[in-house]
This record gives structure tokens, C-alpha cells and sequence, in this order.
């Protein structure tokens, strides 16, 4: 079922995303477009929890520092995703990104 869901990722993506940074306490706007390929995204030690039918959150651990993201599945060719960031317990970043699939 998750396999299914991330496969409908692939393509080509509009991206936006705002990062907030809570240890220097700014702001970052990024907007680029992106390619989004599944056979990479599996290569990655992830692991993904299907929570709702338009929800599936993903967890990254590396050292010290976990990587939460979920993502929300509006519709096929829109998701958000928000991801927490935290160093030693400590959250130090919040990620809003939204996604509109150009093919």
C-alpha cells in the first residue's frame, strides 16, 4: 500500500518550501522545480508509517539528528508536506513544502 503511494510521487514537481530555523531564529522561501524518483527515495533508510488514506509519515534517523515529515495527499497532483527537525531532543527546524505535479 505505501509502495502504491510513493509510486504516484514520481514526475516532474513545482516546489515551494519555507524553512524556519528555530536556533537562529530566521526564515528561508525556496521555489524550484524538481524531480521526484521513487528508485532514490527507496535507496534511503527511511521508514513509513501509512496513518490515514491521504497520510504517510516518514521518519530518517541519522546520529544525533531525526528527520519527522508528513505528507498530506490533497489530490494526485498536490501534497504538502510539513517535517520536524530535531538535534539531540532539541527541535531546531520546521519545514512547509507544497507540491503541484507539472507531469
Amino acid at each position: 500500500m505505501i509502495q502504491k503511494v510513493l509510486r504516484n510521487i514520481d514526475g516532474q514537481w513545482k516546489h515551494q518550501q519555507t524553512i524556519y530555523n528555530l536556533q537562529k531564529n530566521t526564515k528561508n522561501y525556496y521555489k524550484n522545480n524538481i524531480k521526484i524518483d521513487i528508485s532514490n527515495i527507496n535507496k534511503k533508510q527511511y521508514s513509513y508509517t501509512k496513518q490515514k488514506i491521504n497520510i504517510l509519515k516518514c521518519k530518517y534517523t541519522y546520529q544525533n539528528i531525526i528527520y519527522n515529515e508528513s505528507l498530506y495527499f490533497i489530490n494526485p497532483k498536490f501534497f504538502i508536506s510539513i517535517a520536524l527537525i530535531k538535534n539531540n531532543y532539541k527541535y531546531i527546524a520546521i519545514s512547509f513544502n507544497s507540491y503541484i505535479k507539472l507531469s
